[in-house]
């Protein structure tokens, strides 16, 4: 569907106040920049607006295989919808979309969702080549009939909150600074499909978490987590890694595996068969790097100090088996 089909989709009953952008992650940045865009839609009488992009657009412009998301597209969607604007548009991000030009593009927006005014960061860019930068579309704002708002980006304890810096943290394994940014705790959510057994043999069985291929994921090692399956939350360790540290003790055939991240959670006090059944992980905090072990039994002393380390943690949070809201 092209970009002017899907922005028929809306019609707005009065003028709009827009943001655009990805958003991936709807972290505090972007909530602070929609927090001031419904501000001032209220205070002008303006319906709120929020534009974001099936796909990145580094996705097209740039080699394929270097883009990871701090979440999914629906994900995106019912964050943002969580923050109450009058609509969410999301709009399809192809060739065709690269080579539109800032003006086409705000053409479209006047002609179909009765753009009077963009509420955007100090980085902002739109249209071809990134022409539509902010001095380009107060210009062309004077002369079409809207207007521009710079929002100053949010910074939280001198660290500037974007999903660059987000996937920076996730890359090193910080999740405190992750959840940090994020305001919530980072995520994984999908269907749970079988391993290959060796958590089962040394004795700490794992659901296997299937993941996006773009999905972005926390450094290898191990993580203090929250496992949600279906309304109710567990404790859990979450093992994020290539295998080889049980491969090379049990199973040689695995290390074909060893540049590849698997997602592995092993659930304290509960037992059942989860294949199949669609979870969600929240890290809290990282406890180790991924380790190489010589023998069963290090892996076993190891996973128990993990699990003592991990109760430590979760000594100040809800019981497992709550109901969530």
């Amino acid at each position: 569907m092209s970009l002017e089909e899907e922005l028929t989709k809306i019609r707005p009953h009065k003028d709009t106040l827009l943001s655009i952008g990805v958003f991936d992650g709807v972290h505090l940045g972007h909530e602070h920049l929609i927090s001031h865009l419904s501000e001032s839609a209220r205070k002008r009488d303006m319906l709120i607006g929020v534009l974001t992009f099936n796909r990145h657009p580094e996705e097209i412009l740039s080699p394929p295989g270097k883009l990871c998301y701090l979440i999914t597209l629906e994900q995106r969607r019912q964050l943002l919808q969580s923050l109450h604007p009058d609509f969410v548009v999301v709009l399809p991000f192809t060739r065709e979309t690269a080579e539109t030009t800032a003006r086409e593009f705000i053409i479209l927006l006047q002609k179909h969702l009765r753009m009077r005014g963009l509420v955007i960061g100090p980085n902002f860019t739109l249209g071809n080549n990134k022409a539509g930068n902010v001095a380009t579309l107060q210009k062309m704002g004077q002369e079409m009939g809207f207007t521009i708002d710079v929002v100053p980006p949010l910074e939280i304890k001198g660290i500037m909150v974007s999903s660059t810096t987000i996937r920076l943290a996730l890359h090193d394994g910080n999740i405190k600074r992750v959840n940090m940014l994020l305001g919530r705790p980072f995520s994984l959510e999908g269907k749970i499909i079988p391993g290959v057994g060796q958590s089962t043999i040394i004795g700490f069985p794992t659901a296997n978490l299937d993941v996006a291929s773009q999905q972005c994921l926390p450094a290898n090692g191990v993580y203090a987590t929250l496992i949600q399956i279906n309304n109710k939350r567990y404790f859990s360790l979450t093992n994020i890694g290539g295998k080889a540290t049980l491969g090379r003790v049990i199973s040689q055939a695995s290390m074909e595996f060893k540049n590849v991240q698997f997602v592995e959670t092993h659930i304290l006090d509960f037992t059942g068969n989860l294949n199949g059944v669609n979870v969600k992980i929240q890290f809290l905090e990282h406890l180790r790097e991924e380790l190489v072990f010589d023998n069963i039994n290090d892996i076993r002393s190891q996973i128990n100090d993990d699990i003592k380390q991990a109760k430590a943690i979760f000594e100040n949070l809800p019981e497992y088996g709550q109901e969530t809201k």
